[in-house]
């Protein structure tokens, strides 16, 4: 997750800013946030720490797409507004659809998350700001 958002971060001000070394500043300072971010929650929140030592742990493929076909189930039960913040974990431990000898505190894939704990619209909020920013420079690029 933290690769990603690092990433995405990193991108956003590339379609901001038309000057070279404002892209580079904005990219460089939102890259600081985001791992000040990561390294305080790390630091302070032992649930942070197990989430972060439970996404190591090396897995094979076959428990991941088990993982995925259990959010979807997840999310289908609600799927318009999802299951609520932070509830995946409490969901897939009431009703445990998977056959894992674990109970997942996340589906190991963050689209996936979002989807289940906030639905269409929190998935569409998380994604409608990404698309503008690329709406826009497709238009700024024109003929």
């Amino acid at each position: 997750a933290v690769p990603t958002v690092a990433i995405l971060v990193a991108i956003i001000p590339f379609f901001c800013f038309k000057d070279l070394s404002q892209r580079l500043y904005g990219a460089g300072g939102m890259l600081f946030g985001v791992l000040s971010v990561f390294v305080g929650m790390y630091l302070t929140s032992p649930k942070f720490k197990d989430v972060v030592a439970q996404a190591l742990i090396s897995e094979s493929v076959g428990d991941r797409l088990i993982l995925w076909k259990d959010a979807f189930s997840l999310w289908w039960a609600s799927p318009i507004f999802g299951q609520g913040a932070g509830a995946y974990a409490y969901t897939m431990e009431q009703s445990n659809p998977s056959t894992l000898s674990f109970v997942p505190l996340v589906p190991r894939n963050d689209f996936l998350m979002v989807l289940v704990e906030y639905g269409l619209i929190g998935t569409f909020l998380l994604i409608a700001p990404v698309g503008f920013l690329l709406f826009k420079f497709v238009l700024e690029q024109g003929p």
